[in-house]
């Protein structure tokens, strides 16, 4: 128990950073990198963006980040690791600032952790 203590109030960023990174690596390994479904109207905007200079449509300028995420990666020719490592990057930075944000909002270091442990166990969020 006392373990667990030192986790969760001495040692909260490392307990969080570990819970995210297993569960990255879990999704990765169950499902890998998506190129089917939704994900085949953002590379056909990226493409299109390349070529043309504008999306097909403005509804699609809500997905700009990922749209132009992949417009780098092809005019890289980078692959799709480009993409997954930047959101990653991008994940893990929003994670650690909602801890922050928890943090400064209770004044309390365990209600933070626990706040955002609850946050990356909500594993149907993570997916998409």
């Amino acid at each position: 128990m006392q373990r667990l203590k030192n986790l969760l109030i001495e040692k909260p960023l490392m307990l969080i950073s570990f819970v995210w990174l297993l569960q990255n690596i879990f999704i990765f390994s169950q499902y890998g990198i998506v190129t089917r479904y939704e994900a085949t109207k953002y590379i056909e905007q990226a493409t299109h963006f390349l070529n043309t200079g504008h999306y097909t449509s403005n509804n699609f300028l809500f997905y700009s980040v990922q749209i132009l995420l992949i417009s780098i990666s092809i005019k890289l020719k980078t692959s799709y690791w480009f993409v997954v490592f930047i959101q990653l990057l991008l994940n893990a930075i929003s994670t650690f600032l909602l801890f922050c944000i928890m943090r400064n909002k209770t004044q309390n270091v365990f209600l933070a952790t626990i706040g955002t442990l609850f946050f990356l166990l909500m594993f149907y969020y993570h997916l998409y």
